[in-house]
């Protein structure tokens, strides 16, 4: 049986992507608080000498999460590095599994980010991203402006291309 073929991202997509983890980064570090595990839950973890190894996470061990980095099909995966236990470096929760994992996460976040009725992790994904091209637009209509008005103020100036 042959694995699946990753269908690799578009550049496009992976740069926005690393835009609205880094500001999900910086909401989260601004708040400066662990987060538990609810339940029982198998992650990959990075192992001091081992590398990556699946381990399931202890209930309510709580965990910051510090990074983050696009996966190969596009979706957020975040680094949550323990406060107590030595047994791994970090563990890694897509956004998928956020929920599942630290159901506490979106609500705090949603918050932190002024996220009107919103407390799933997902939900807050969208709207960041929502925000990011947003952002975007506002900033390229700004920018047809800015030209705009520099080339009215060519054809104003009854000077324009004399020597």
């Amino acid at each position: 049986m042959s694995k699946k073929a990753k269908s690799p991202i578009e550049e496009e997509t992976k740069k926005l992507q690393e835009r609205v983890g880094k500001r999900i980064i910086e909401a989260l570090k601004a708040l400066d608080e662990p987060f538990a595990v609810e339940g029982m839950h198998t992650r990959p973890v990075m192992k001091k000498a081992d590398g990556y190894r699946q381990k399931p996470l202890a209930p309510n061990s709580e965990h910051f999460l510090a990074d983050f980095r696009v996966g190969a099909k596009g979706q957020l995966i975040f680094k949550a590095i323990p406060v107590e236990t030595s047994e791994y470096e970090w563990a890694d929760v897509d956004e998928h599994a956020m929920d599942e994992v630290f159901p506490l996460v979106g609500a705090s976040l949603a918050e932190a980010l002024d996220i009107k009725e919103c407390e799933d992790f997902r939900a807050v994904i969208k709207e960041m991203t929502a925000r990011v091209i947003q952002e975007d637009q506002e900033a390229e209509a700004a920018a047809i402006e800015a030209k705009k008005a520099a080339d009215q103020a060519y054809v104003n100036n009854p000077l324009f291309g004399r020597f």
